[in-house]
């Protein structure tokens, strides 16, 4: 008999519900068709008791409820007797300078995060350091990294053709200050004229929708010291969860600036993951996430805390120098990416975790 697993998924759908709920189960459901069938809902306070009773595990993102009843859900699936499982990918406490600081905190979401946390009978996670302080919180915890399924259409690696080297930046909107940390050297690298003509800058997540005004910021950033024209900067706009991996067939070396702090030290190493499975070379910042998988000129170039002033003008410029090193790294990062991080290995492990908790 196989075991029935419910999947509780925001309507609103960002990488969190991609790669965590979405991409997993939907490969548990075909790989592991004879043991795991699965199904998905938006909410589960309306569903009934009879409609719950019919599955053995539920899994959350994040929290249980939006509308502050996550240990009401939580004890009524325990009387149901149904394991529930919450996957966490970002710490429950926003640092000042981030977009969603205050809305936070008027909603309380940190609060009501814990009381998913601590109330769930297990907790998966991304990485051994946010699991450790997740575990002060509930000692049940499964570190599960983000994987990346192949299989998938928007990672079929087919780059664009180019005699430049060109940079990118794939991301959300609440990377302010990590893509302040390359202001100045971009304003370095723009006028250099001995780089003229031999790069380009690709800015990819605009949307016509987005009324925050940051991207507009981003883009004030990488243009710096720049006549914008389509020669040198490109902006390119924003795409769905099931497509926006094709971007990176757009560009050469992805930028990951990140700052250094608790929050973002949480994080997974999602950008290299990517960006090791499309084949790109990149350049990172030498925090947490990244140290996992960084080999300082072996698999990346790392940019230290200390240097941000210029160093990322000085790691573009030594790879539009120097494109066999752009080839070398890219070449080493899919290596050591795509036995690790690809979504066969993962899930044999998500479904050991599974049959252990159902018995």
């Amino acid at each position: 008999m196989r075991t029935k697993i419910l999947i509780v998924v925001n309507t609103h759908l960002t990488g969190v519900e991609y790669h965590r709920q979405l991409i997993p189960h939907y490969h548990l459901n075909s790989h592991y068709k004879d043991e795991f069938e699965v199904h998905q809902i938006n909410e589960i306070e309306s569903a009934s008791d009879d409609f719950l009773r019919q599955f053995q595990l539920i899994q959350f993102s994040r929290m249980v409820s939006w509308n502050g009843n996550s240990k009401e859900v939580l004890y009524r699936l325990k009387k149901l007797g149904i394991i529930s499982i919450l996957d966490i990918d970002d710490y429950w406490e926003l640092y000042p300078g981030h977009l969603l600081y205050t809305a936070y905190a008027k909603e309380k979401i940190s609060e009501q995060t814990l009381v998913s946390l601590k109330n769930s009978d297990h907790i998966t996670t991304t990485t051994p350091f946010f699991a450790d302080l997740i575990k002060r919180i509930n000692p049940y915890v499964t570190v599960l990294p983000n994987a990346i399924d192949p299989a998938q259409p928007q990672f079929e690696i087919n780059p664009a053709p180019s005699s430049l080297t060109r940079f990118g930046w794939v991301g959300g909107v609440c990377h302010k200050e990590d893509i302040k940390l390359m202001e100045n050297s971009f304003k370095i690298l723009n006028s250099d004229e001995t780089l003229k003509y031999k790069y380009q800058l690709y800015l990819m997540g605009f949307s016509k929708d987005d009324t925050s005004g940051m991207y507009q910021e981003f883009e004030n950033i990488f243009t710096r010291q720049l006549e914008c024209n389509d020669n040198t900067y490109y902006r390119i706009y924003a795409a769905n969860v099931f497509s926006y991996a094709q971007g990176y067939n757009l560009f050469d070396v992805a930028l990951a600036p990140l700052t250094h702090n608790l929050f973002n030290n949480c994080k997974s190493e999602l950008k290299m993951i990517e960006a090791g499975f499309m084949k790109k070379a990149m350049i990172v910042s030498d925090v947490m996430p990244y140290k996992a998988i960084a080999k300082p000129g072996i698999n990346c170039l790392v940019i230290r805390e200390t240097n941000y002033k210029s160093a990322w003008y000085l790691s573009m410029k030594k790879l539009v120098n120097n494109p066999n090193l752009v080839q070398d790294l890219e070449e080493q990062l899919h290596e050591d990416i795509i036995l690790t991080y690809h979504i066969d290995i993962v899930n044999k492990t998500r479904a050991e975790l599974y049959r252990n908790l159902l018995n």
